[in-house]
């Protein structure tokens, strides 16, 4: 009986490849999309791409990563934080903004972290 069915999927396993791969990839977008990303998504790109911008304009590459690390944390804590790529409105830029003063500040030791 094992070595028919191991003969019936050996005779038909491209039908079985070329099935199971859509199969499969409609079960992980359907998963997806009824989970959500995960919240974590983006957050190393935010961070690399922070840190770069603040050293570029003048601060300190310590600093830059405890501030970048604080402004995400921060962003994710007051629903400022998005996958999709949406942009801020004017009142979210302003929150988004005095976030990462903040959270520099915070890494300089000057202020609270928020």
């Amino acid at each position: 009986r094992g070595a028919r069915a191991a003969a019936f999927a050996g005779r038909h396993s491209l039908a079985i490849y070329l099935l199971h791969q859509p199969l499969l990839l409609g079960a992980l977008t359907g998963l997806v999309a009824v989970t959500g990303p995960h919240p974590r998504a983006g957050l190393a790109k935010f961070r690399a791409d922070y840190v770069e911008t603040c050293t570029r304009t003048g601060g300190e590459p310590a600093l830059c990563r405890i501030a970048a690390r604080c402004t995400g944390d921060a962003l994710r804590k007051e629903g400022l934080w998005s996958v999709e790529g949406r942009g801020f409105t004017a009142p979210e830029r302003v929150r988004a903004q005095g976030l990462s003063q903040r959270c520099y500040e915070a890494s300089e030791g000057t202020a609270p972290a928020p």
